[in-house]
């Protein structure tokens, strides 16, 4: 751990930009510590800051960690260094002050026994699982789509021994994964609480068949998606950010920049199949309802989560699809069942800007239904009337 120097003496502030706990001053001041590291070994390094306040932690001439202030995780990265060859190393903090100033740094070597351990018990089995995670939350900046640390690296060491290799991601959002073409599946646990040895077993045995869902788009690279350049993440002068996707949140900004995900929202596998009948749309006392027929035509039993996209007239300036409705339906091994969908009027305006209404663009709409949004199984349309609403 590493003591922050004592802030500059103040006189005590008074009112609400006094102290910090304790009712000391709370005074900004940044210190900077340097030196030279020689790595005892050759390989991927990982380096972690943690505290309160700001920290970049640089390596020679990388930047290898960035702190923020309310993180509650440790900031980390990984640089490769060379045994016996020293390296500049320098941390740059800073701080608003307080009784609760303070940083921590903290690095681990590679562990050549470690790695010859895992790498000689995936050549052992007749299948490698590989958990991997990553730890955010608020006030943690997700700095790359790769997981921390060197966990990828430990990915391919085992795939490349065993093809048969699973990975299991204990991570909250996308994850890039470089090896996804030399692993045998994926599975995405999220944060799965306590009972997740028991949930991600029964998978892993198929004592359980999947059915869940992607609620976010997984980009094939870091060129993908909103937030992919500097004006828009994380910002050209560090605080200004371009909101340039507009409405074009999520899985809207993907279909309409006609970019192919590695993952699609609304994704998921089952350890059986569903095939889906024609698309009947049908009127109702509040609009429409969408009428399909999902049939499990596999071995197993399972569940789909059918989704209803709408697709709406070109003057609406609408993503080219938005997900409107879903229902989740349980079929046995080759069961037949009718799914229906409501989509009433209240689900068709569109915030007009001009008008400062909610208003209903004349003309044809699209309604798809399918299995993800990038995976549409039926489609069918109607045509609308022209309608103002004042905003609910």
């Amino acid at each position: 751990a590493l003591q922050p120097p004592a802030p500059p003496s103040t006189p005590a502030a008074g009112g609400r930009g006094g102290g910090g706990r304790g009712g000391g001053p709370r005074v900004a001041y940044s210190a900077r510590w340097e030196g030279t590291l020689t790595p005892p070994t050759t390989g991927l390094f990982r380096f972690a800051v943690s505290g309160a306040g700001n920290a970049e932690l640089t390596i020679g001439t990388h930047l290898v960690a960035t702190m923020r202030p309310g993180s509650p995780n440790p900031a980390q990265g990984t640089v490769a260094l060379d045994a016996g060859k020293p390296v500049p190393i320098k941390l740059d903090y800073t701080t608003r002050g307080g009784n609760n100033a303070a940083v921590r740094l903290g690095w681990q070597a590679p562990d050549a026994a470690m790695t010859a351990e895992a790498e000689k018990a995936a050549k052992d089995s007749d299948v490698a699982i590989v958990f991997v995670g990553e730890r955010l939350g608020e006030g943690t900046d997700k700095q790359s789509l790769n997981l921390p640390g060197d966990q990828d690296d430990l990915i391919e060491r085992v795939a490349r021994i065993n093809p048969r290799t699973i990975v299991v991601l204990n991570t909250p959002t996308a994850e890039a994964m470089p090896w996804i073409d030399r692993v045998a599946a994926v599975i995405y646990a999220g944060y799965p609480g306590q009972f997740s040895g028991d949930i991600i077993s029964a998978v892993l045995f198929g004592d359980a068949n999947p059915s869940g869902k992607l609620t976010i788009t997984f980009p094939s690279d870091e060129r993908q998606g909103p937030g992919s350049t500097p004006a828009s993440y994380p910002g050209l002068d560090g605080q200004t950010v371009a909101r340039d996707e507009d409405i074009l949140i999520g899985y809207r900004y993907f279909d309409a920049k006609n970019q192919a995900p590695l993952f699609p929202f609304g994704y998921g596998l089952s350890y059986t199949t569903f095939s889906y009948g024609p698309l009947q749309l049908a009127a109702t006392a509040t609009g429409r309802a969408a009428t399909i027929q999902i049939t499990n035509s596999g071995a197993r039993d399972g569940a789909e989560v059918v989704q209803l996209y709408l697709g709406y007239p070109a003057a609406a300036n609408e993503a080219p699809r938005v997900l409107k409705g879903f229902d989740r339906v349980e079929l046995k091994a080759k069961e037949s069942k009718v799914v229906t969908i409501p989509l009433d009027d209240e689900a068709l305006p569109v915030w007009d800007e001009a008008a400062k209404s909610w208003k209903t663009f004349p003309g044809v709409y699209t309604v798809s239904i399918g299995s993800s949004s990038r995976d549409i199984r039926a489609k069918a349309t109607f045509t609308a009337q022209p309608r103002t609403a004042q905003p609910r």
